[in-house]
């Protein structure tokens, strides 16, 4: 269960998030954020995951050394693979993609200034 005060003023980024669609849609109705990485890309559950998310509220994230891609830790250039899953889950452009991601972060950091 997700318990914020009305007076909590910070920024919460769901990492890596497998919960329920219940706990997500009141994630989302108090502005979280939540960050992705190829192993929600490369899961049938994590994707279903992700297209629950809106767009605006996705961010993307290694997770190195816990994510191994062909044995090797995870590392931020990495991210290239989840901006192009995403392309291909939205069927958008690669360019459009990280674009959208790009934004999301910087809104996230406006949030509150």
């Amino acid at each position: 269960m997700i318990m914020i005060g009305n007076s909590y003023s910070g920024k919460i980024i769901l990492h890596w998030y497998s919960g329920s669609p219940k706990v997500l849609e009141k994630a989302l109705s108090y502005g979280f954020y939540f960050s992705i990485n190829t192993s929600m890309i490369n899961s049938a559950k994590g994707r279903e995951i992700v297209m629950e998310i809106p767009r605006d509220r996705l961010l993307t994230e290694s997770d190195g050394p816990f994510v191994k891609l062909s044995g090797q830790s995870s590392r931020p250039s990495d991210m290239v693979r989840v901006i192009e899953g995403l392309s291909g889950m939205w069927d958008i452009d690669k360019t459009q993609t990280a674009s959208r991601i790009y934004e999301n972060f910087r809104s996230m950091l406006k949030q509150g200034e």
